[in-house]
């Protein structure tokens, strides 16, 4: 899976999300515009990589990157950050 891609963003993410993406269920990742952000989405990207957790041996996801919109959610603005395909699952204890 790439990790130090320049085409790959890396995102940490909540097993309940995780799992949603993990199955097809989510297409979009949401996170709140910010000053943060707006400089890690600000350039294109091929994939997304989600991480479950902090740990090494966290599962990760390798998913499609099909773009960004803005969404409020909750009256919050936000980025949805848009999903394709599941790509490849790794250290997931049961497969989706």
């Amino acid at each position: 899976m790439p990790q130090k891609d320049p085409n790959t963003l890396f995102l940490t993410i909540k097993k309940k999300w995780f799992d949603e993406i993990a199955t097809g269920k989510k297409k979009e990742e949401f996170r709140e515009i910010k000053p943060f952000f707006d400089t890690r989405l600000s350039k294109p990207y091929k994939y997304v990589i989600f991480q479950n957790g902090y740990a090494p041996n966290a599962p990760r996801l390798l998913v499609e990157f099909n773009g960004i919109k803005k969404k409020k959610i909750d009256g919050v603005l936000c980025y949805a950050i848009q999903l394709g395909r599941v790509i490849k699952v790794s250290k997931y204890p049961v497969a989706p």
